[in-house]
């Protein structure tokens, strides 16, 4: 769980940290997300205690402004929160399917956008929702296990400096935009040549067809892994291994067209894209987590 934020300037130096455990005003018991507006404030998430708060930045330290307690909608758990410039914030949920059967040992997760102003009270609770990832329920013993099979598709969701707001499921290469109305803004997309699940991406095991986790193993690898929205609203969009311990990362204008593609290593996830910066965390083997940018 993280319990405070790191500040560092463009060349990499910490600047400040932002907030500490605790319930009080500017304090955090899970950090769940972070979204920086136009004006420049700070947005934060805590998933644990269902609160948005507000930080502004006076040129050496962030100070704390507002915060929001938020409704926990459907018993959906909050993952992420956008603001909307004078109109609150678009919150996203992750619900487990309730429809289907409860004997059933293959379930969906859906996410839900929800419309919440700055006060905390739900607008719409609806705007959209969409299917995030499969999950098997595995019981032993009388328990109950909820798991994600390796190499599931799953979905990912941005929001760009227009309002709109992008989705996309890892089973193809398609990343729909929305309006805060929900309506379908346009798509990008394009063709990714399926790629098979071996030994080596197994760590060497195969599990039997016959058993209950081997039988739903996907064949294929998911088209993306996940993508990111720039300062410029090209979508970059990560392909995964293609090849050993390297990723590729492809960058899609509206249109769909390819403008470019980068190989970074498997390690480095990139964050965010700005100013000709891209922004990433680069993780060593003893998962160490490092700040890293380049330039392009």
């Amino acid at each position: 769980q993280l319990l405070n934020i790191s500040v560092f300037s463009p060349k990499g130096e910490l600047i400040t940290l932002i907030g500490r455990e605790g319930r009080g005003p500017g304090e955090f018991q899970n950090i769940q997300s972070l979204h920086i507006d136009q004006s420049d404030t700070l947005w934060v998430l805590d998933g644990r205690e269902l609160r948005i708060s507000s930080f502004t930045f006076d040129g050496d330290s962030y100070e704390h402004i507002t915060s929001a307690a938020i409704e926990q909608l459907r018993d959906g758990r909050p993952q992420k929160a956008y603001k909307i410039e004078n109109d609150g914030f678009l919150v996203e949920f992750s619900l487990l399917d309730i429809f289907s059967d409860m004997d059933s040992s293959e379930r969906t997760y859906y996410g839900l956008m929800s419309h919440i102003d700055s006060n905390g009270n739900v607008l719409d609770e609806e705007v959209f929702h969409y299917r995030s990832n499969e999950v098997f329920i595995n019981r032993q013993n009388g328990r109950m296990m909820i798991m994600t099979l390796p190499f599931t598709p799953m979905s990912t969701t941005a929001f760009n400096n227009e309002g709109l707001v992008y989705i996309g499921l890892g089973d193809s290469l398609k990343i729909s935009s929305y309006k805060l109305n929900g309506s379908l803004d346009h798509t990008i997309g394009g063709q990714v040549k399926p790629r098979k699940i071996t030994l080596d991406d197994t760590g060497g095991s195969n599990p039997s067809r016959t058993s209950d986790i081997g039988n739903r193993m996907p064949d294929v690898k998911p088209a993306f892994k996940s993508f990111i929205v720039d300062d410029i609203n090209q979508v970059w969009v990560n392909l995964g291994d293609l090849e050993d311990e390297i990723n590729t990362w492809v960058v899609l204008s509206k249109d769909s067209e390819l403008v470019s593609s980068f190989t970074f290593p498997a390690s480095f996830d990139i964050q965010k894209v700005q100013n000709n910066r891209i922004y990433g965390i680069n993780r060593d083997e003893d998962e160490v987590q490092s700040l890293m940018v380049y330039a392009y």
